[in-house]
């Protein structure tokens, strides 16, 4: 990192790491970059010019466009005629060939296609379910369970093993775990990290964690309990946002049917970012909250207490003046019941403490009684009423 100290912008364009970065980030190499304009914030202007000027004529076709190839050339020349140094005319040059074999080589270094959220639905089960990489399926009957993915390959469910014996030979390819609206589990990854997967969430993970990253994917929400590993940072995927830690405790909440993904985090330091090219990542303190908002597209931080946020993997959820449509959108997901809002009750909010251990009619009532609202069951459906 030392060594951009002295760069300028003729140098960053004509460095490779640099120029791989731009046309091809990770979510590393965009930790790596924030840290150097960090480290010599004096950077930032020359860092921003040269990625303006490698996007204005990065490959998006095979081969780059001739006007764009003249631009490059044109830049050398013009710098041959202001008399600048020969070295810069190099400069300008290396540029030029450097992104004429960039743009060839870009279609063989991409990386796979991005991991289809689109797939990660859980509206379609009814059971809580392990999806295995050949695509056979096993069933969680009960409304908790514990999943244990050993290094060995084995998987353990409520401490029976599953027939996996095919399962060191799919390394590319992912286990699913599926917990439909009414079920939990709490999850043991390869590397050890314990994950507690809530009601109405999908996680998809790796058969074993062998590479540089530690990489899953999540839609709904979990709570994550890292085991550190600087070599080998965890990465939490979403629809929106990307995480990445070492090692920590947190809390992410990516429900489709949300406005928003949450990221609460309780120990350690995470960086969350946007699923933008060369957005910056944000980093929050224990105690802090990141919240991305999907209609504005931005991301705010607060404080805020996390015990009310991971509450539910202890079988209760804390509210503080909640808005009581949020709430019971949650006990809807928890015990998987049908219920219905009659009137306007945006302005309505609840404080309390509600155990999820009593059956729904209790919890409702709880609610009811403290907000001045009334409970009607009719079959299958509760209706609440202002």
């Amino acid at each position: 990192m030392k060594k951009y100290k002295n760069y300028n912008f003729d140098q960053f364009v004509t460095d490779s790491d640099f120029i791989q970065w731009v046309l091809n980030s990770t979510v590393e190499s965009d930790h790596f970059w924030k840290n150097v304009i960090q480290q010599f914030p004096e950077k930032e202007g020359a860092i921003n010019e040269a990625v303006a000027f490698i996007q204005s004529l990065k490959a998006v076709e095979k081969p780059i466009p001739q006007e764009r190839l003249d631009l490059v050339w044109n830049k050398a020349k013009q710098a041959k005629v202001r008399k600048i140094s020969l070295q810069a005319v190099w400069w300008w040059a290396a540029v030029f060939i450097m992104l004429v074999g960039i743009s060839l080589l870009i279609p063989k270094i991409q990386k796979a296609p991005k991991f289809n959220f689109a797939e990660n639905k859980t509206e379609q089960y009814n059971e809580a379910r392990i999806i295995l990489p050949d695509g056979s399926v096993s069933s969680i009957p009960q409304k908790e369970s514990e999943i244990k993915i050993a290094s060995a390959g084995e998987i353990i469910v409520n401490k029976d093993t599953l027939n996996s014996a095919n399962l060191q030979q799919s390394q590319e390819k992912f286990i699913k775990v599926v917990m439909p609206y009414g079920q939990q589990t709490s999850l043991q990854l390869p590397d050890g990290t314990t994950v507690y997967v809530n009601a109405g969430s999908q996680l998809s993970f790796p058969v074993s964690f062998d590479g540089k990253k530690r990489e899953v994917y999540l839609t709904g929400e979990a709570f994550f309990d890292v085991v550190k590993d600087k070599e080998h940072p965890f990465i939490v995927y979403t629809p929106d946002v990307d995480i990445m830690v070492t090692g920590t405790e947190f809390n992410v909440s990516a429900y489709s049917d949300d406005n928003f993904t949450q990221t609460v985090l309780v120990e350690g330091a995470v960086s969350v970012s946007k699923k933008v090219r060369f957005s910056k990542s944000i980093d929050i303190s224990p105690g802090e909250s990141a919240l991305f908002d999907k209609e504005s597209e931005s991301i705010s931080t607060s404080k805020i207490d996390t015990e009310q946020y991971t509450s539910w993997i202890h079988g209760y959820i804390i509210c503080e003046n909640d808005p009581v449509n949020e709430v019971i959108k949650k006990i809807g997901r928890y015990y998987n019941s049908d219920i219905i809002l009659d009137g306007d009750l945006s302005n309505i909010t609840f404080s309390g403490k509600l155990d999820l251990k009593e059956d729904v009619q209790n919890v409702l009532n709880s609610i009811a009684y403290t907000s001045s609202l009334t409970v009607e069951t009719e079959h299958d459906i509760i209706r609440i009423k202002n």
